[in-house]
């Protein structure tokens, strides 16, 4: 299936993503109004994170598994990374605490 990249930005300065609410806002303001649903949604971290909280990801997944559920959730929307190590530290969260 086709995806649909999103490059998510960030303020220069911002080194890690954390935080329910900043993971709610995030997913509204930058990729809520480029969702596609027939698409698999890519939605991709500055390789300069270093680190992404597990209450930044439930944040930002909420909307969707709220709405359509969570398997739709992690289906349709994948968060990606060139930081091997951030990439590792979001799947490992996702694995254990989920969304």
């Amino acid at each position: 299936m086709e995806s649909n990249r999103i490059q998510l930005e960030f303020s220069k300065t911002l080194t890690n993503l954390a935080g329910n609410r900043f993971g709610r806002t995030t997913f509204g303001t930058q990729v809520k109004d480029k969702f596609d649903e027939t698409k698999i949604n890519v939605a991709v971290i500055p390789d300069r994170i270093e680190d992404v909280a597990t209450s930044f990801i439930q944040g930002f997944y909420s909307a969707l598994s709220e709405n359509k559920g969570k398997e739709y959730a992690l289906k349709s929307l994948r968060l990606e990374t060139a930081n091997s190590q951030t990439m590792e530290k979001i799947n490992f969260s996702i694995e254990v605490y989920g969304i």
